[in-house]
């Protein structure tokens, strides 16, 4: 038996099959049939189907084999003596935000599900708070701060914006709560967990959790512990309660940057009116708007990228998500509190580099994906559409208020229209060589 063992690993080590080589995988499968047939087992090659997908499952899986062997035709049943005690734990498979909407717009909140691996139960008053979150989104906060829980003592709090949602899908536990989407909330590529500890219990399974009675396989000082009941992600005595990446829809929004001296824009005589300039997903608002030196601006959070993923993880096929049909649309008109018309820019930033017309303050063409489409370049970006405080015969304008209307979306090819925003706002304008440094105070907070 141990030669046979090696024989198989032999051959399978043989077999070049990385997980995403479709034709290795089908020999695995092929050859894992042949030896079942052998062993007297009734074997189907199976297809995979109801795929859910992450933002690295290839287009094609390979298939799984399937085997059921029999004594003497009839199915084999085994028994055991004694009670059965439920000692494992529920844990997260997966969690997955959705921006919530009203028809193409964008509500105030994002819903988070949580899919666990049985259904479960919620013990304690603090239901809106009984989940722990790591933010990677939350790039203002420092990285230590980035770890949010009811049982931590951070600044940074994530309340639901009602008691969680409890019930089950396919056997399968589903957790649901609803937040005020902002800074500190839940994003896509965060990190969540069950909230709870050995001494603080949040979460339990379905079952009834009192201690079974005597049990030889717990320590004496362990005795009153419930087993199935998840512990604290740093846990050392038992096995802790897994983090699992939040999927789903990347958080698409536009935050304003809306007083600055006129000493923040550049300086020349062919600055455009309006510069829109790309920058890492990675980077917060306060570090893109010191990268544009405090001009007046917007600040767009559009990753198409992630949002092409998500799209396929939905269904939608490659020939769905044209990269020369998939951009980032924004209008930006001003006028004064008079309502005269002052300047404006409407434009489109595509996946696609090859259809970008934008240039920068030097009339130099910008490319945002490094002269590819953003898919090809597996990069996402942000958009600070920048005015640069002059009017549209391109002189320096007066001290004063502004009155701004913008019209910002995503067109995903397809997929449709997606993160309509449509606002009116006041931006304040100083006259002045001099540039105002409120935002470099900002950031260094």
């Amino acid at each position: 038996e141990q030669q046979a063992y090696l024989d198989t690993l032999r051959d399978l080590v043989h077999i070049e099959s990385g997980s995403k080589d479709v034709a290795g995988v089908k020999k695995i499968a092929e050859y894992i049939a042949t030896r079942l047939k052998a062993q007297g087992g009734k074997v189907e090659v199976v297809e995979p189907s109801d795929i859910f997908r992450l933002d690295d499952t290839p287009e094609k899986l390979g298939p799984m084999v399937h085997a059921e062997f029999k004594d003497k035709g009839k199915d084999i049943k085994q028994g055991f003596p004694g009670e059965l005690t439920d000692r494992m734990a529920p844990v997260p498979l997966r969690a997955e935000v959705r921006a919530i909407r009203k028809g193409d717009e964008l509500s105030d909140f994002d819903s988070l599900v949580v899919i666990m691996s049985e259904p479960v139960r919620i013990v304690t008053d603090q239901k809106k708070n009984a989940l722990d979150f790591y933010l990677n989104s939350a790039v203002d906060l420092s990285e230590d701060s980035r770890f949010v829980s009811i049982l931590n003592s951070t600044v940074a709090s994530v309340t639901g914006a009602q008691d969680a949602l409890v019930g089950s899908a396919n056997g399968q536990g589903r957790i649901k709560y609803q937040y005020i989407r902002g800074n500190v909330s839940p994003h896509v590529g965060d990190f969540v967990r069950l909230s709870g500890d050995m001494s603080t219990i949040f979460w339990v399974d379905s079952a009834d959790i009192a201690v079974p009675g005597a049990d030889t396989l717990r320590a004496a000082a362990d005795a009153a512990y419930n087993w199935n009941s998840p512990t604290s992600y740093n846990e050392t005595k038992r096995l802790p309660t897994p983090w699992v990446l939040v999927s789903g829809e990347p958080e698409v929004k536009v935050v304003e940057n809306n007083f600055a001296n006129t000493g923040n824009s550049p300086v020349g005589e062919n600055v455009p009116v309006v510069t829109v300039n790309g920058y890492s997903t990675n980077l917060s608002k306060n570090e893109v708007i010191v990268a544009e030196g405090g001009r007046l601006g917007l600040f767009a959070q559009a990753d198409m990228y992630s949002l092409i993923n998500d799209m396929k993880a939905k269904g939608f096929k490659d020939e769905d998500l044209d990269p020369a049909k998939i951009y980032f649309s924004y209008d930006l008109q001003i006028y004064t509190n008079l309502g005269n018309y002052v300047a404006g820019k409407s434009g489109k930033i595509f996946c696609d580099d090859s259809k970008n017309k934008e240039t920068d303050e030097n009339g130099k063409k910008i490319d945002y994906f490094g002269g590819k489409t953003c898919i090809d370049a597996g990069i996402g970006s942000n958009f600070f559409i920048g005015w640069n405080t002059r009017s549209d015969k391109g002189r320096m304008v007066g001290t004063g208020a502004y009155i701004v209307k913008y019209t910002t979306f995503i067109r995903l090819d397809k997929a449709g229209k997606y993160g309509k925003k449509e606002e009116t706002s006041v931006w304040g304008v100083k006259r002045s060589p001099l540039p105002n440094t409120d935002y470099l105070k900002k950031a260094a907070k």
